[in-house]
């Protein structure tokens, strides 16, 4: 479970604005040297594919900052390596002296490497809603 709770990328800046482009390499780049080492190669396609970067590519749309101040993780009691996971997220839109906080949960499953295989959100406490509130 060391390499999950190491998942989060700590740039010291939190996610900032012009990280995330329009063009294909630059996000590549950005998820293979912040998420690639904690997916395997078939979890990195579907956490893609199935909105996994909504987060990163809205804050940077709407120019917001994320940034993790807390995740807990807990195993499940079940058969295989299932973990339900919490992230406090504060969010503060550039420029503004207001930061907010919420919470994103979901379950990961990690293979016998400790990558994850599969990521499922269950909530994200509202945080997509807030970021494009007054588009």
């Amino acid at each position: 479970m060391d390499a999950w709770e190491n998942a989060v990328p700590d740039t010291g800046e939190g996610v900032n604005s012009g990280i995330i482009t329009s063009t294909p390499d630059p996000l590549r780049q950005y998820t293979d040297k912040y998420f690639k080492p904690y997916f395997t190669e078939e979890g990195l396609t579907d956490y893609i594919n199935t909105s996994g970067l909504t987060f990163l590519m809205q804050a940077d749309w709407y120019g917001y900052v994320l940034k993790v101040n807390d995740l807990k993780i807990e195993k499940l009691e079940m058969e295989g390596n299932y973990y339900d996971f919490t992230v406090t997220v504060s969010y503060q839109k550039t420029g503004s002296d207001q930061q907010n906080t919420t919470e994103v949960t979901g379950q990961i499953n990690v293979n016998d490497e400790g990558k994850i295989q599969v990521f499922s959100m269950f909530g994200d406490g509202g945080l997509l809603e807030k970021m494009t509130e007054g588009r």
